[in-house]
């Protein structure tokens, strides 16, 4: 039987796109050099961190931050914290301050704060928009309405370098049921007894492993 590392948000849809793809990064830790987009994604998300925790002014972020600037100083005037990360374990739903056996998800949170009895989550976002962003901002919702007991709901959005994403609510009374939603997606993965390829174009086309790429998956859309 495999044994089933804690897994994020990234690492459950790898799972739910390709069984396979996700095999092969996280238990086989086949993984391969980060190409341009993930690397810039990963210089202005600790700049944007720096930031917000006051190590360094706005005027040092780069140009990339032009549009969303006025918006990032605003939220670190609300006392936005950056990259926080958060920690449970799905059979209690346990929040954690450290990560243990016993942990079932972890995420990183990029910009959280509260208002008004109300947490506001964002997600700082290099690319173009997806609605997969807003499914991983629901997964970040449940996880901090567990995080602050206190609040009533938890509203969240992307941020991309052009603007905010829409906002999307998620009230307090919606926490069992967002639990039971997101209990079932991981279950899924942590029952998993074999980890087939599940070729598409869509789930193919960006592959490090694909066969095209001198990689371990034979199939090559």
């Amino acid at each position: 039987m495999i044994d089933i590392p804690r897994t994020s948000y990234s690492a459950l849809t790898k799972f739910e796109d390709c069984p396979l793809k996700y095999k092969l990064s996280y238990i086989d830790k086949i993984n391969y050099a980060a190409g341009p987009a993930a690397a810039k994604g990963t210089r202005l998300h600790l700049a944007c961190e720096r930031f917000l925790k006051g190590e360094i002014p706005a005027t040092a972020l780069s140009v990339d931050f032009m549009r969303i600037r006025p918006l990032l100083e605003e939220v670190k005037e609300k006392g936005a914290k950056a990259e926080e990360i958060w920690l449970i374990r799905d059979d209690t739903w346990e929040f954690q301050d450290e990560e243990t056996p016993d942990t079932t998800f972890k995420a990183i949170v990029d910009i959280h704060w509260i208002e008004d009895g109300i947490l506001h989550i964002r997600d700082l976002k290099t690319g173009r928009p997806g609605n997969s962003h807003y499914d991983q901002l629901e997964a970040y919702a449940v996880l901090g309405l567990m995080r602050y007991p206190e609040v009533v709901e938890a509203v969240v959005a992307p941020i991309y370098l052009e603007g905010e994403g829409a906002h999307t609510a998620y009230p307090r009374a919606l926490e069992p049921f967002l639990q039971q939603v997101w209990k079932g997606r991981w279950d899924k993965l942590y029952e998993a007894k074999e980890f087939p390829a599940t070729p598409s174009n869509e789930a193919c086309k960006w592959c490090s492993y694909k066969k095209s790429k001198g990689g371990e998956c034979e199939w090559d859309f």
